[in-house]
């Protein structure tokens, strides 16, 4: 992976080339999603727009390897700039960051207002990979508070329905895929059992909710 500079983005992330100013995110959007995960997560991303203010950091059940296939897809069919999650690497406006399977992320608001994303691999640490989704949004409702999103798609519950809460209660925003869009409704559906939804809408609606979303930032 190439490094990026404070404020100068090189070109050689998957081939790609990147915004050339990096822009701190006024947002930060998690997305989970467990099953149909190629084909739901690029319906959701490829509706929004280059010039977003929000950063991404998605949360797919793939191992490290595979993600390299969906970083591919999506990079082909959205006008977003995607790189899988590093040792550490600074995220801005209009990036997606895909954390693999066995890891989860530390995200680290900065004083400097870069906002730092740090993988960290959980393959020796099992009791640890029980809670991955909670500890990511752990961390993203600390540095973003009321401005973090998250998003639940198609999948299995697990700790997702955590990861929510936290996103919850630091006055994040919630949305949820329905029911007759989703492959597998169980983790959507423990957390409207939660009460901690705050949209639920079928796919093909999601995208375009989220930028209307972050640009009310």
């Amino acid at each position: 992976m190439a490094s990026i500079s404070s404020d100068r983005a090189e070109t050689s992330i998957g081939g790609v080339e990147t915004s050339a100013h990096r822009t701190r995110p006024s947002s930060l959007v998690v997305v989970i999603c467990s099953v149909g995960t190629n084909d739901t997560i690029t319906q959701v991303l490829g509706a929004i727009p280059r010039d977003t203010s929000a950063a991404f950091l998605v949360l797919p059940d793939v191992r490290r390897g595979f993600t390299i296939l969906l970083a591919e897809r999506l990079r082909s069919e959205c006008s977003l700039c995607v790189f899988e999650a590093e040792a550490e690497r600074t995220l801005s406006a209009g990036e997606v960051c895909l954390v693999p399977a066995q890891s989860a992320a530390a995200v680290i608001a900065q004083q400097d207002n870069d906002v730092l994303v740090q993988e960290i691999a959980l393959e020796n640490k099992p009791a640890e990979l029980t809670t991955r989704l909670k500890f990511t949004c752990t961390q993203v409702a600390k540095a973003f508070g009321e401005k973090a999103t998250i998003v639940l798609l198609s999948g299995m519950g697990g700790d997702a329905v955590d990861g929510v809460r936290a996103i919850k209660e630091a006055d994040g925003h919630v949305i949820v895929q329905n029911e007759a869009t989703s492959l597998v409704f169980d983790g959507p559906r423990e957390v409207l059992e939660s009460k901690l939804a705050d949209d639920v809408l079928p796919l093909w609606a999601i995208g375009g909710h989220i930028a209307e979303i972050v640009e009310g930032y």
